[in-house]
Parts: C-alpha cells; sequence; structure tokens
C-alpha cells in the first residue's frame, strides 16, 4: 500500500474520506486532538470509513497535540504512518522540504480541491505542488487594550500590514511588548 501522509487544514471527513483511495490493507493514522469532542468526530468519521470500505482496516493514535507536536519529526524520519494531521503553511513546507511527506497534487485537481479550497491552496503548497489537504477551519483574531495605543498616540486599529508594523513600534518604543502569543498550553 502506498503510504500517504496528509496533513490538516479544512474539514475532517475529506481526510478519512480521501484514504478511500488506499489499497487493501491497514490503514494507519496518527491523530492529533484537543479534547474529547475532537475526538469524538475523528472516531465517528474513521467508523464511516471503515463501513464504506471494508477491505481496508485502519489503526489508528490518537495524541495530544502538545505530545504530537514533539513526536511527529520521529514518526516522519522512521516508519511514518500513512495518514497524519498537522498544521498547514511553513510547519508543513518544513517537513515538505525535506522529502518526508507525499506530492498530493493529482489529488487536488482529482477531487476538485483546486476550486473547492481555492483560498488555501497556497497554504497547502510547497513549491507549486500540495502537500496538506484541508481538514479544518481555525479562528484567529487578534486582542489589544485601547488604553495602551492611546498611551503611544495611536489613535485607530491599523488597516494596512505597514500600519500595524508601525503601530507596533510605538508600542515597542514606549517599552510595551507589541504581540503577546497565547495558546501554547490547552
Amino acid at each position: 500500500m502506498k503510504r500517504v501522509i496528509k496533513l490538516s487544514v479544512l474539514s475532517a471527513a475529506l481526510c478519512v474520506a480521501t484514504a478511500a483511495a488506499a489499497s487493501a490493507g491497514t490503514l494507519q493514522l496518527n491523530i492529533a486532538f484537543k479534547g474529547a469532542e475532537t475526538r469524538a468526530v475523528w472516531e465517528s468519521l474513521i467508523k464511516q470509513f471503515e463501513q464504506a470500505n471494508p477491505g481496508v482496516a485502519t489503526k489508528v493514535a490518537f495524541v495530544e497535540e502538545e505530545t504530537y507536536k514533539v513526536q511527529l519529526p520521529a514518526w516522519l524520519t522512521s516508519v511514518a504512518p500513512d495518514v497524519v494531521n498537522w498544521h498547514e503553511g511553513e510547519r508543513m513546507a518544513y517537513y515538505a522540504k525535506r522529502g518526508l511527506l507525499d506530492d498530493l497534487t493529482g489529488d487536488w485537481q482529482k477531487n476538485g480541491w483546486d476550486t473547492q479550497f481555492a483560498s488555501l491552496k497556497t497554504a497547502s503548497s510547497y513549491h507549486g505542488k500540495q502537500f496538506a489537504m484541508p481538514t479544518q477551519y481555525f479562528a484567529w483574531g487578534l486582542y489589544y487594550r485601547k488604553d495602551l495605543f492611546e498611551k503611544v498616540g495611536i489613535k485607530n486599529e491599523p488597516t494596512t500590514w505597514q500600519a500595524f508594523l508601525d503601530d507596533c513600534k510605538k508600542l515597542k518604543a514606549a517599552g510595551i511588548a507589541p504581540i503577546a502569543v497565547g495558546g501554547r498550553d490547552s
């Protein structure tokens, strides 16, 4: 069976449905998850996949996301699972650049993902080839404190990248860390 590594970017159902192309045998999936709800969704999708593909057995390893981040490099450089879910963009490109992921460009074309996920194609690509397949959406936001903006003379939210960078410089010059990232710990 061809070992296909797939990464995460948009709808969980697609990842499992795409694995239908696998030959009969055992399909090893390593799934990163946060919480019981996410695991339950994956378990339901895997069960649906097994019912639709009786010739393909699944062997699934559910790994908490922070642990998964540490273990992924070892998996990909030793005996890689058939399917992994991971982040797009630079995190995916890091592994694609090293030849640790399979090219999914043909799957993108065959399944119409070029149009269905057009906005995610760049994030799923490295050097013009797609190495990831959308499996989930993430909401990202930026919060700010108006009082700190006022303190350094910023009157409005920045509306361009350059304005954002300029405002960061003003905050930093006043001894205020312009950006803090939360979320490392569940």
